[in-house]
């Protein structure tokens, strides 16, 4: 008796270190000063738009919401620094409490597994929408009414509304997480139940809304916003590497799991509600994370996913009213079998890829994690230090003295510069310039900036565009109203101010200039366009059913743009179908800060002018199996920024006209000179 309360006192022990250590995984602490990296300013800059409340669905359209920056924490940027931490302790805290009730009373080894793997990828920045997920899963279909408790019920619904705000696929998650407890309670006979949780889930939503300071009317531009990012950057990453495993097992498990109940259904084992409840839990889950596919995620966190997706497999299989093939079969022993062929998979994904520094990742965390833990106020004073040399070394104090408090956008990948100067940022809706890649984004874009209330009088510009494609295809209809209506005033660093003009003008962009039809893989000769205008083109490549199904399921075919011009130039870029098949502008091609003065002032030089190049629209896979065979481009020539202005269309500034050209000239005379890129001197000097 003596032996068994020991043993009984050890697996206690055990099993609160357990989750303790998940926990400490689950916590999310700062780990670096904000500084000019993608991801770092990216989440700053959504920390700012919460600070100043701008409200998203309007003033920001983004794959993260009001409360992204939480989930999101990396950057050591603001006041709200503590806030974030408490608030995530919170949630972590709330995540451990439901591991606890389900764990407890279950001895499932699949559950084992998926937190093991929780423990070794706690610190995944988008662990804890998923793990929440898979916890609602199992507490919902393993618990029958008499064992579910109505605060842990309130814990999920405070939860789901929460992540609602947090990130796009939240918004996935949250709402089939929900729409499945009602589904659970609606099967039980309790309908009133079933008005409560959703009634309770729409207040919450209301709740944090406010607590965001949103507008109620942006709730539905929110989640419009959301998705159309979502589709966007699945075509404006189109040509990154996937590792294909992930999609076979995925559309794999889709199919086994379908044919399977199938079976089960000619059979009459199980009733078809369960078989649907499973299978749209498999389905929204796939287009959940589907997203991650565009990104060409070959790290650590492929390893969980695989986890992650076999869940509802998992769960399908322990279902009561599944029956075992004559119970022949372990369903311990064959979820090991299950698990084991992923975790095998997983590994080799790891060992091809670039990033297979996961154990190394993990003691950098633990041991980051320590030190917070151990001297929080020394910890977070690094940060703050941090944070200073980089607001040093990032300073440009002429562009800061001419633009004192105005308002002023960033145009690039990279707004940390923005932040760490303390300039009263002003972002369009989509503020990161290649994930402006469809309609909906560009012309949000176009309309904030024609609005001479919302328009922001400075630009701060850094032309480095997404793999090197054409800058002006990175938000296309923004980049030419920036192009026509901004003149340059100073070049600081590696980056260029723009002042917008007092008076404005915008061409008419009519596609009458002319057609042509092309085939892709087949080159073809380009028009003559006049060197001094701008040519405006738009390429309507159409995918046929498979083409479409390929990018449904999988992502956007690539596709690109190859050239070799009058002099003999080649030269290649990436074409993201969706801002193609809109329009932008093709030639003179701008790569750089200096292309596009070049284009400014008509000196684009001969190895960047498309006009008579050869062209060909390249595909890696066969042409014919994804694509329409004939692609029709349309293309457009107007005067180019000093020569429309020069028309007497309109007459702001004449008497610096001069100065401009030779401002543009000394420029690219000094960074050839130089190599470095770099030239700080403003028109007056010139």
């Amino acid at each position: 008796m003596a032996s068994m309360h020991t043993s009984s006192r050890t697996r206690n022990i055990l099993f609160a270190a357990v989750l303790a250590l998940l926990w400490v995984r689950l916590v999310s602490i700062p780990t670096s000063a904000l500084d000019t990296s993608l991801d770092i300013s990216s989440q700053a800059a959504d920390e700012y738009s919460f600070i100043h409340h701008y409200q998203w669905g309007a003033d920001i359209i983004q794959n993260i919401g009001p409360f992204g920056f939480i989930f999101y924490d990396d950057p050591y940027y603001s006041n709200l620094v503590l806030s974030k931490i408490l608030v995530g302790f919170l949630f972590s805290t709330i995540l451990v409490i439901l591991s606890y009730n389900i764990i407890k009373y279950s001895n499932q080894f699949n559950m084992s597994l998926i937190f093991f793997c929780t423990l070794i990828f706690g610190a995944m920045q988008d662990i804890k929408p998923y793990l929440f997920y898979i916890l609602i899963n199992h507490y919902l279909l393993k618990k029958s009414e008499n064992q579910r408790s109505q605060p842990v019920e309130f814990l999920i619904i405070l939860f789901s509304a929460f992540i609602f705000y947090a990130k796009g696929f939240c918004v996935v998650l949250s709402s089939v997480s929900m729409a499945f407890f009602c589904i659970r309670t609606t099967i039980e006979k309790k309908y009133v139940k079933t008005l409560y949780i959703a009634s309770l889930y729409i207040v919450m939503l209301g709740f944090f809304d406010l607590l965001a300071h949103q507008e109620l009317s942006n709730f539905t531009s929110y989640i419009k916003g959301v998705f159309s990012f979502a589709d966007a950057y699945a075509y404006a990453l189109a040509k990154y590497v996937v590792p294909g495993q992930v999609l076979f097992i995925a559309i794999a498990a889709i199919l086994f799991v379908t044919l399977f109940s199938c079976r089960l259904l000619s059979y009459g084992k199980i009733e078809i509600r369960y078989i649907l409840f499973f299978l749209v839990n498999t389905l929204m889950l796939y287009m959940a994370f589907k997203h991650s596919f565009n990104r060409g995620e070959s790290r650590s966190d492929i390893f969980f996913k695989y986890f992650i997706f076999s869940t509802p497999i998992v769960l399908f299989f322990s279902h009561p009213g599944i029956p075992w093939p004559i119970r022949k079969f372990n369903e311990r022993k064959l979820m090991l079998y299950f698990y084991a062929a992923l975790s095998g998979i997983s590994i080799a994904a790891l060992f091809f890829s670039s990033h297979h520094s996961l154990f190394f990742d993990i003691a950098a965390d633990l041991q980051a994690k320590a030190r917070f833990f151990a001297s929080p106020v020394d910890y977070l004073a690094g940060l703050k230090s941090e944070l200073s040399d980089n607001e040093i070394k990032n300073r440009l104090p002429e562009i800061a003295h001419i633009i004192a408090n105005e308002p002023v956008d960033y145009w690039g990948t990279s707004p940390g510069v923005v932040l760490l100067n303390g300039f009263h940022y002003r972002p369009r809706p989509m503020p990161i310039a290649f994930a402006a890649a469809n309609a909906y984004l560009q012309e949000a874009n176009l309309r904030f900036l024609s609005d001479p209330e919302r328009s922001p009088r400075y630009f701060i510009v850094q032309m480095n565009p997404l793999d090197q494609r054409i800058a002006s295809q990175e938000d296309s209809l923004a980049f030419l109203y920036l192009l026509y209506n901004y003149q340059p005033m100073i070049h600081e660093n590696k980056y260029l101010l723009l002042r917008r003009r007092d008076s404005l003008v915008f061409p008419e962009i009519a596609m009458n200039g002319g057609e042509l039809t092309c085939r892709i893989n087949i080159p073809f000769i380009f028009p003559r366009v006049t060197p001094t205008d701008i040519c405006i083109a738009k390429f309507n490549v159409e995918l046929n059913w498979l083409g479409k199904l390929f990018t449904l399921l999988y992502k956007s075919p690539q596709i690109d743009l190859h050239w070799k011009t009058k002099s003999g130039a080649v030269g290649e870029s990436g074409l993201v179908l969706t801002t193609a098949t809109n329009k932008f502008m093709l030639s003179p091609i701008i790569y750089s800060n200096s292309n596009f003065l070049d284009a400014m002032h008509a000196n684009a030089p001969d190895h960047l002018n498309l006009s008579e190049a050869e062209v060909e629209l390249y595909t890696p896979y066969p042409a014919f199996l994804l694509f329409r065979e004939k692609v029709v481009i349309e293309y457009t020539a107007v005067p180019g920024p000093e020569a429309m202005r020069n028309q007497d269309i309109l007459q702001e500034w004449p008497e610096k006209t001069s100065s401009n050209e030779r401002f543009s000239a000394i420029w690219r005379t000094r960074e050839r000179e130089a190599g470095s890129g770099l030239l700080q001197r403003n028109l007056s000097d010139a």
